[in-house]
């Protein structure tokens, strides 16, 4: 470890579903703390530990138990807050785990025909070239034909999950 982790966290903070979480972890961990908030909508964020003593004095410590992914403890609505306001100026670096690599055959993400069209739900049949592209059928369409798109011209549902 270098001098200048010893005076940052990890912290991971979550609001999904209204309810405000959030823990931290210590910086050697960062690839555990990664992978296992992988595609998950938390943010993972590098605060200085005067600063996170200043955010809450009492921020509980986060524990990373095996493959499961660790729950956050509920933390109060401010302390969420203000962490959110750090990375919003730049005061806290963020590392968001990259939603788009929980996506596998199952998945539904939103897809459109062409620039005219809206965004339709489509589920992931197949994960092609190495992630790079997605054989998709409508979900709700599904006497259409199976198509293929780039990753990137895909997107995922909206944190509250589709119709």
């Amino acid at each position: 470890m270098n001098m200048n982790d010893t005076a940052k966290r990890l912290v991971v903070i979550d609001a999904a579903n209204g309810v405000t979480r959030g823990a931290w972890f210590d910086p050697v961990q960062r690839t555990a703390v990664t992978k296992a908030f992988s595609g998950t909508a938390a943010l993972i964020l590098e605060v200085d530990t005067t600063v996170l003593d200043q955010v809450d004095a009492e921020f509980p410590a986060g524990k990373l138990a095996g493959a499961v992914r660790p729950i956050l403890p509920v933390i109060p609505r401010t302390a969420y807050e203000r962490l959110a306001t750090l990375a919003a100026h730049g005061t806290a670096v963020v590392s968001a785990p990259d939603p788009m690599a929980g996506i596998g055959p199952g998945s539904v993400v939103l897809a459109s025909v062409d620039i005219d069209d809206g965004w339709w739900e489509a589920v992931v049949v197949q994960v092609e070239h190495n992630g790079a592209t997605l054989r998709l059928r409508w979900r709700d369409f599904p006497e259409y034909d199976e198509f293929i798109k780039p990753l990137t011209r895909v997107a995922l549902p909206p944190a509250g999950g589709v119709r």
